[in-house]
């Protein structure tokens, strides 16, 4: 599913802290995919997000349960980080950065 090949990130399969983590990760565990969003660098850095960071927000909002208030802190997060260092055009020509963000104004 990632990037990176090995069923989740890369700069995770480092970290033995966040083992549990890449286990919920291997079984597409929604949860799982916005707390990785929330507590590591994927969510916190746009290199990162740009490798595995979308295709977890793509889980989160594929999944069944409808995550759309996760979906927007991340969006914010990352959001912010890309104004802020003046790298906006990295998110809009991920393919499916903008999609993903059409359907959350079309979520109800």
């Amino acid at each position: 599913m990632w990037a990176s090949g090995a069923g989740f990130p890369y700069k995770m399969r480092k970290e033995v802290g966040l083992a549990s983590l890449c286990e919920a990760l291997r079984t597409n565990g929604e949860m799982a995919a916005f707390v990785a969003l929330s507590i590591t660098t994927i969510g916190h850095t746009i290199v990162d997000f740009q490798a595995d960071g979308i295709q977890l927000m793509l889980l989160l909002q594929k999944g069944s349960g409808y995550h759309y208030r996760a979906l927007l802190q991340v969006l914010s997060n990352i959001l912010t980080i890309s104004m802020k260092s003046k790298c906006l055009h990295l998110l809009l020509h991920l393919p499916d950065f903008l999609p993903l963000v059409q359907g959350l104004t079309k979520a109800e």
